[in-house]
């Protein structure tokens, strides 16, 4: 991806003489480069953003604002990426501005999904994550905190055992002016649906629950999602290609009551992705209904779902009707 902001060697040379020694690219972005670096034997992360470069590239008051809110949230106990310091380099004319970061060595969401290579996660993992970003995403609305580019590339995870145990939200779009006004400093990505730009909350809900069926199904089944539509009929039919290809991807990966439960989650997941904001649920909302699927819970949801028989799958082996997506969208 072509990005404004380039790490050269007179910008690695300033670096070193404020004590960061560069070690490697670690993601590079439209708006920005991260780069992990040592610092007095310690390894950290720095976000590079180059300041006011065209066509819309953000001012220093725009960037320190989008700093200082996410370090705000993170005080507040929303589980925001741990940020150090903020500050400016300047290098040939050229101003950039850096936000000093606790350095994850798991890395991102997406590279936990892409590491997995199309295994289908168990349904205990599954619900245990979904509950962990709901929590999160919970914890940001109750202190009236948007973030507005969620996806996997953006949650930062924390790995034991194979299993996420801590996650983390990064790289805000959002800032308050006078802790009052919602300010935009991007409009989000693919992940985000246009008619939620006035509904920014319920925005960031839509992509959270996008960013559920890549966990779920090892990639976001674009194919499938660009055929929903507003009435109900067509989102019913939507939903059960959704569930066919959840059927036969999860068919003989695990007990045909945890296979009940993963549909459970599938529905909640449609309901944050109901194109009319005003009908979604909000964050709490969908984590009581999230918590209402108990894996293994004897109490837990007791429909059995449809053609449930068949052959185990091989983990490479994908749906004709999600592999289809391969190509590019626009949302």
């Amino acid at each position: 991806m072509y990005s404004r902001t380039v790490i050269h060697e007179n910008f690695r040379e300033k670096l070193e003489e404020m004590g960061y020694k560069y070690l490697k690219e670690l993601a590079r972005g439209f708006f920005s480069v991260v780069i992990l670096v040592r610092r007095k034997d310690k390894l950290l992360v720095l976000k590079v953003d180059r300041v006011g470069a065209p066509p819309s590239g953000h001012s220093i008051v725009e960037l320190f604002s989008t700093a200082n809110y996410a370090k705000d949230l993170a005080n507040k106990d929303v589980p925001i990426a741990v940020q150090y310091d903020s500050f400016t380099i300047q290098v040939d004319e050229t101003t950039h501005f850096i936000t000093e970061m606790k350095y994850y060595p798991d890395g991102t969401l997406s590279d936990f999904i892409k590491n997995r290579k199309g295994e289908p996660l168990a349904p205990r993992i599954l619900l245990e994550v979904y509950l962990k970003l709901l929590s999160a995403l919970e914890a940001l609305d109750k202190k009236d905190g948007v973030h507005f580019d969620l996806k996997p590339g953006n949650i930062l995870v924390v790995i034991r055992d194979k299993e996420i145990v801590e996650v983390s939200f990064c790289d805000l779009s959002t800032y308050r002016r006078g802790g009052k006004e919602l300010i935009l400093t991007s409009v989000g990505s693919e992940y985000y649906y246009p008619n939620t730009l006035g509904h920014f909350h319920k925005g960031d809900l839509y992509a959270l629950g996008l960013v559920f069926l890549e966990l779920l199904f090892g990639k976001v089944p674009w194919v499938i999602l660009d055929q929903f539509m507003y009435d109900r009929e067509q989102n019913l039919r939507m939903l059960d290609m959704l569930k066919d290809s959840l059927l036969k991807r999860y068919n003989g990966e695990c007990t045909e009551k945890e296979l009940t439960e993963v549909v459970s989650l599938l529905e909640v997941v449609f309901g944050m992705l109901n194109k009319n904001p005003a009908e979604r649920p909000n964050a709490t909302r969908a984590l009581k209904q999230m918590r209402e699927v108990v894996v293994g819970d004897p109490s837990g949801p007791s429909q059995e779902p449809d053609n449930i028989s068949g052959s185990k799958r091989k983990h490479d082996e994908v749906d004709d009707s999600v592999d289809d997506e391969e190509k590019s969208h626009s949302h």
